[in-house]
């Protein structure tokens, strides 16, 4: 008598999925300490941490570049969306929402307040 195996768990129930995938324009070990400290600042609050998103170093994407990760949404410092050139705003491309930044270190008041509401939009806060 031969006995048939079949799996019980297939493999997608293994995928762990990003939900937030965090781009950066320059390699991670360029970003100063007050650079992180306020991605970090910035990931606050929206409820969010370093240890809850995927970071990845690129100067140009598009979220078919990426969709390995499997992220719903994608927040960009310094790096460029290949099919838009807007920033701080929130905007829903290939189904994955998008707000791409300017460099950490040319993040002023006025920028913040922008990435603020983008993130409100995108978070739903």
């Amino acid at each position: 008598m031969s006995v048939m195996q079949t799996s019980t768990y297939q493999e997608e129930l293994y995928k762990i999925r990003t939900r937030v995938l965090v781009i950066v324009g320059r390699p991670w070990n360029e970003i100063s300490e007050d650079e992180k400290a306020l991605l970090n600042k910035i990931l606050g609050s929206v409820k969010l941490t370093l240890a809850k998103v995927n970071v990845v170093t690129l100067p140009s994407f598009s979220p078919q570049d990426l969709s390995a990760y499997g992220a719903s949404r994608m927040i960009a410092f310094g790096a460029t969306l290949k099919s838009s050139s807007k920033l701080y705003e929130n905007i829903t491309t290939d189904q994955v929402q998008v707000i791409v930044a300017e460099d950490f270190h040319v993040l002023d008041d006025a920028k913040k307040k922008s990435l603020w509401i983008a993130l409100k939009q995108m978070f739903a806060i």
